[in-house]
């Protein structure tokens, strides 16, 4: 979430003059379901945000998320858009059609550093962070409206993140 609000922070400072408001997380209160399995709850969160003009919807709610994307689908006529998270939201929902992308965590990459590090006797107790660089976290497939250009912009941005320029938290 915080990755979020910041990206958006740095699409407003360097932007075209746009500016994109970010709704339901301000960094440290937010708009939460309280219940992690709830699909209702979390289509009526996401409902309530797209009616105050959210195009994006951002659910970070497990399998309440998926009423986010369900709200989403919905509102079509709005065009409203969706980014999923922990898997390609491509493979694991039904919700692609309204996918720019899926926030991943790879899961894979921690597990083999974990076996790695048992193996060779260098396994310790501290906690694992993943990053872009390590392959810890990444991006899912891209959407349509996704072109060539904002791909290439994207990948850009991940190296600058990456190299230390951009700061996320």
């Amino acid at each position: 979430m915080t990755g979020f609000l910041r990206g958006v922070e740095y699409f407003n400072e360097e932007g075209d003059g746009l500016d994109v408001t970010v709704l339901g997380w301000d960094g440290t209160e937010g708009s939460f379901t309280e219940d992690f399995e709830d699909k209702a709850k979390g289509q009526q969160v996401a409902e309530q945000m797209i009616q105050q003009g959210a195009d994006v919807i951002f659910p970070v709610a497990g399998p309440a998320g998926l009423g986010g994307l369900q709200a989403a689908q919905d509102a079509q006529d709005a065009n409203v858009q969706a980014i999923w998270v922990d898997t390609d939201g491509c493979e694991s929902t039904e919700y692609c059609d309204v996918l720019l992308t899926s926030v991943t965590k790879g899961l894979d990459v921690s597990v083999t550093a974990a076996i790695e590090a048992s193996l060779n006797e260098e396994f310790s107790n501290e906690l694992y962070v993943g990053t872009l660089e390590n392959g810890g976290v990444g991006l899912g497939q891209y959407g349509e409206s996704v072109d060539a250009d904002l791909e290439a912009k994207i990948e850009e941005l991940k190296q600058m993140i990456i190299d230390g320029d951009i700061e996320v938290g």
